[in-house]
């Protein structure tokens, strides 16, 4: 970690932490990890766009209606919870995550930008991680200062799809 960059400075290259046996970066989202286990803060060194969709009065209304219309004298309990995806999704809008900096803020060096569902759908992925992944790529990357991401989240990567909306 003594080598990892502070303050928005350059990381070293793949070939030289390969060079130095250092082919491993390890991050935590535990803030005490840093101090007691030598684990590298992630918000210390990067900034990441939403993935969550916040639970809305309109998804509550949704499990209310859920209960009331049930048939049945058998009580049905529906959790509605923070969907982990579609807020990353939105076209043309690239908010951070609760827990980052802002976007554009380089004091953190490193840039995540997540795209992927709440709930995975394989037959669609292809659709979604080419038009879609790219744009908004590019909408992160104005977000971010004019930084392109550094690691892309999405569900089921597949060359020729996702790679070929890193390589753009």
């Amino acid at each position: 970690m003594t080598s990892m960059p502070k303050n928005g400075g350059n990381w070293p290259l793949v070939s030289d932490m390969v060079a130095k046996n250092q082919r491993l970066l390890v991050f935590t989202s535990v803030k005490s990890k840093e101090q007691s286990e030598g684990i590298a803060y992630q918000w210390n060194y990067m900034v990441e766009n939403q993935c969550k969709k916040k639970p809305s009065n309109e998804s509550l209304l949704l499990s209310t209606q859920a209960l009331v219309l049930s048939p049945s004298p058998i009580f049905i309990l529906v959790i509605v919870h923070s969907a982990d995806g579609d807020g990353g999704m939105k076209s043309g809008n690239c908010p951070k995550r609760d827990e980052s900096s802002p976007l554009d803020d380089k004091s953190k060096s490193l840039v995540l930008v997540n795209y992927f569902r709440s709930i995975p759908l394989k037959a669609i992925t292809c659709a979604d991680n080419s038009g879609g992944l790219i744009n908004m790529l590019q909408t992160c990357h104005t977000a971010a200062g004019n930084r392109w991401a550094n690691f892309v989240a999405v569900d089921y990567y597949k060359p020729g799809s996702t790679s070929q909306a890193c390589s753009s």
